[in-house]
């Protein structure tokens, strides 16, 4: 039974993990909550996960486009750059309609990532839920 639990442990234990820029990333979006005195949102690890490989698979594709996939109660916010030093966050706050997932009421967890292709682009994908 231990070892068990040990293996389950063992194979959920990147889902814990959260990256300095998921970090970043979630304090910039819940100071900005705060501000328009929206209730702060918490990481879903398991959101990140899905935002990692759609943001993979933008990069490998180099498609940029909204998952399709995606059901009703679940925003996303994507962006683009071929700059390193770029601010997903500062270019989704000054967008109206990315804007408006970042506050939304509606929800309460939210998950993050990036990935780079060989072209240099970074594309970044956000869901909200």
């Amino acid at each position: 039974m231990i070892k068990l639990l040990l293996v389950f442990l063992l194979i959920l234990s990147p889902f814990n993990k959260v990256s300095e820029f998921e970090k970043d990333c979630i304090e910039q979006v819940n100071a900005l909550r705060k501000q328009e005195r929206t209730k702060p949102l918490s990481i879903d690890p398991k959101l990140s996960a899905q935002c990692q490989r759609y943001a993979r698979k933008l990069a490998r594709t180099g498609k940029f486009e909204h998952d399709p996939r995606l059901r009703n109660n679940v925003g996303e916010n994507i962006a683009m750059s071929s700059d390193p030093s770029i601010d997903p966050i500062e270019i989704w706050k000054h967008s109206t309609g990315h804007r408006q997932n970042i506050l939304s009421r509606d929800y309460e967890t939210v998950g993050i990532a990036k990935a780079s292709n060989n072209a240099n682009e970074t594309y970044y994908v956000m869901r909200l839920k």
